[in-house]
């Protein structure tokens, strides 16, 4: 079972019956660093997936995953690319992020990019929160296209990762590629294909959102990027008639 982060995340472990699952291992989907919580209040996936295991049994071997660094202030996007390959060159690292391809089950978290009225709030609490202490702003990336992300890998609004310039053209995909995700070293399970392929295999992701993150849903959904859905009732009205 693979975990992303964040407090809906959080919420989700914390209310796991305490008992002893001897066929469950857990793992994160990506592997995130956080500094001190001053511009970010953000859970990263090692916090949530610990909780899981906790509440499993506690047993050796049963949860995989990596530390990195978190960002500091960068001076470009390229800078955290290659702090990204660096990372991902180290043994201990490789190891996770091969660990996590064999995850049947996903709780995926799932952001949006600019929320509106609510985005200092909300991102604080995501990944963007993150990007924005490195010097990442989320209008530079809806500027490109990206509309959210799923655990950490940004999607425009046909739900795939797809950068473009203000004119329209493509840029490299690795634009929007800040953090070491699941499917890291599969060039056609990158991003989030890696969650479209687990789809189309016939494993389980699952996404849990509410009204803000409608337009989210509604984009990730037309590339099939999860296969369950966990919303309340006004929600899931809009998701219907939207489609």
């Amino acid at each position: 079972v693979g975990f992303s982060g964040g407090e809906t995340l959080l919420e989700v472990a914390n209310a796991l019956p305490e008992r002893r699952r001897a066929n469950v291992s857990f793992y994160t989907t990506s592997l995130v660093g956080r500094g001190i919580l001053a511009e970010s209040s953000h859970l990263e996936p090692a916090t949530v997936v610990n909780i899981a295991w906790a509440r499993s049994g506690r047993l050796p071997a049963h949860c995989q995953y990596a530390t990195v660094p978190p960002y500091g202030q960068v001076a470009s996007r390229l800078d955290i690319l290659r702090e990204v390959n660096s990372l991902a060159s180290r043994q201990p690292i490789k190891r996770a992020l091969k660990e996590m391809d064999q995850v049947d089950i996903a709780f995926a978290s799932l952001g949006l990019v600019n929320p509106g009225g609510t985005s200092l709030a909300h991102n604080r609490l995501s990944m963007f929160g993150l990007l924005q202490a490195s010097g990442v702003a989320p209008k530079e990336l809806t500027d490109e296209g990206a509309v959210g992300d799923l655990s950490y890998c940004l999607f425009d609004a046909d739900g795939k990762e797809n950068p473009r310039d203000t004119r329209g053209a493509k840029l490299p995909k690795d634009k929007w590629r800040f953090f070491l995700t699941a499917g890291h070293y599969d060039p056609k399970r990158q991003g989030v294909e890696f969650y479209r392929h687990m789809v189309a295999d016939g494993k389980i992701v699952i996404v849990i959102a509410g009204t803000y993150k409608v337009p989210a849903i509604l984009a990730a959904l037309k590339n099939q990027l999860f296969n369950v859905l966990i919303t309340d009732e006004a929600s899931a009205r809009r998701i219907v008639t939207s489609s």
